[in-house]
């Protein structure tokens, strides 16, 4: 429990720092940390059960931060239900590296992901992480010369299996369309 939350604080540590490390150096001048949010689909391919589950609209916000060429990019959901004395929560952190393809706005971008999972149940509370790996491809253009850009991605993460807690190994393929805008 300790070691996944750990892991999560530096997840989203890593991008102020690069930023950091960027404003320090002098490159690029000011970079501006852009704030979006996305909606769209996904899918979970389960193996061995060969089940496959649709989520529409699925949604995320993004946390996205210069450094030099690259940039820093996290996705964030969250998810929480409940109904009497019993709630489950999900934070999805999915923090990667975007490569830029050219000029026109394409880019691909490296992964790792993390959740973490926490169920109550009256008395007895339990939670649970699991770790991924992924990529993703896309588009981003900025509207009007101004600082709000809009963007298109397709992704796929690979969630490694948990036997300790009886987590199974599946695939989660999205497609998200969003808007995000740079903040100083």
């Amino acid at each position: 429990m300790k070691r996944s939350t750990i892991l999560a604080m530096i997840a989203l540590a890593i991008p102020l720092a690069l930023q950091a490390q960027v404003v320090a150096t002098g490159a690029g001048g000011d970079p501006a940390i852009e704030v979006g949010i996305d909606a769209g689909a996904e899918i979970n391919v389960f193996e061995g059960d060969n089940l496959t589950s649709f989520g529409l609209p699925t949604s995320t916000l993004r946390l996205t931060i210069p450094a030099g060429n690259l940039a820093v990019e996290t996705l964030i959901g969250f998810s929480r239900t409940s109904s009497g004395d019993t709630s489950a929560s999900l934070l999805r952190l999915v923090p990667g590296v975007n490569v830029p393809l050219g000029e026109n706005g394409a880019y691909v971008r490296g992964e790792l992901a993390i959740a973490r999972a926490a169920f109550s149940s009256g008395p007895s509370d339990d939670s649970d992480s699991q770790f991924g790996f992924g990529g993703a491809v896309g588009v981003k253009k900025q509207i009007s010369d101004g600082p709000v850009s809009w963007r298109a991605e397709a992704g796929v993460d690979r969630w490694l299996e948990d036997t300790d807690n009886g987590q199974p190994a599946f695939t989660a393929i999205r497609a998200l369309f969003g808007i995000s805008a740079a903040v100083n």
